[in-house]
């Protein structure tokens, strides 16, 4: 992906790519502090560490090799900006629907999605135009032809857009729902008609403002028990809310996409207000462990 958005004139952070300690503490003061040290061949933010200084190299090394089969991990620059993410589709070899959406963090130094929401907030039109474009161009450089895509992109502070990662799939973290929640599209439907050979339906037909962020535990341990008020149940905001956990599960605390237990969808006249909703959802539920 790198080397095809070099080719392509495609903007990115710049990386290194490496498979050696010592190579990685020279790209990293190549690149400066901080920098990101990822698993090029993984999956569900496995891998993928922020590093601040020296001291940090050899544990995040060591955590993203774990994860890269090819004995290789990239080292890229740190953009300091706007994170946003976007949902893409292309048909006949052309990226030609776009879904931008607002994306939701953990802290350092694992930067894992928690949550997602639409429509996207804090851009002007010139801002979403560019993001757009430089979505188009990235997908299409990759000869991504039919189906779906996920991207991940940083807005800087300069207002350049920097694409971080393509993944030639459905978005995961409640995306697919949130998408038709949101928009109308079932993504997951339309993704299985391409692979058919069948005509996608990519018309959008409403903007709802819709909000997602998943369920997790604050500490390793098992299971003991789940606080959940049952009025949640009757709240038509909530769209969906699951707890896949099972009391005396093993539980992780939030280091990579699988640790999550559960997630919360909800919809509202507005996205601030959305917000709200998942805000004071989260405050009645208590994860409880040992």
């Amino acid at each position: 992906t790198r080397k095809l958005f070099d080719k392509y004139k495609v903007s990115q952070p710049k990386f290194e790519i490496v498979d050696n300690l010592k190579n990685a503490e020279i790209a990293t003061k190549k690149l400066g502090f901080p920098c990101v040290f990822k698993a090029p061949d993984s999956s569900g933010s496995r891998g993928v560490v922020k590093v601040a200084s020296l001291k940090n190299i050899l544990d995040a090394y060591n955590e993203a090799m774990s994860f890269s089969s090819i004995e290789k991990i990239l080292i890229e620059e740190y953009i300091e900006g706007i994170e946003i993410g976007a949902q893409a589709f292309s048909v006949n070899g052309k990226c030609i629907n776009v879904l931008l959406h607002n994306d939701y963090l953990s802290k350092p130094p694992y930067m894992i999605p928690i949550g997602h929401s639409f429509p996207i907030k804090g851009l002007n039109k010139i801002q979403i135009d560019i993001a757009t474009n430089s979505i188009k161009k990235a997908v299409n450089s990759l000869s991504i032809l039919n189906g779906p895509s996920n991207i991940d992109l940083i807005i800087n502070n300069d207002n350049e857009v920097k694409i971080i990662e393509v993944g030639a799939r459905i978005g995961a973290t409640c995306l697919p729902e949130l998408v038709k929640y949101h928009s109308g599209i079932d993504w997951v439907k339309e993704s299985i008609l391409v692979s058919l050979g069948l005509k996608p339906n990519l018309k959008i037909i409403k903007n709802t403002p819709t909000a997602a962020f998943i369920i997790q535990s604050s500490e390793d341990g098992i299971l003991k028990e789940i606080i959940y008020p049952k009025d949640l149940d009757e709240n038509k905001d909530i769209l969906e809310i699951e707890i896949t956990a099972k009391i005396g599960d093993r539980v992780n605390k939030l280091r990579k996409g699988t640790d999550r237990i559960g997630k919360v969808i909800v919809k509202s006249n507005t996205l601030k207000n959305a917000e709200k909703i998942i805000n004071h959802i989260f405050s009645q539920i208590e994860i409880l462990v040992d």
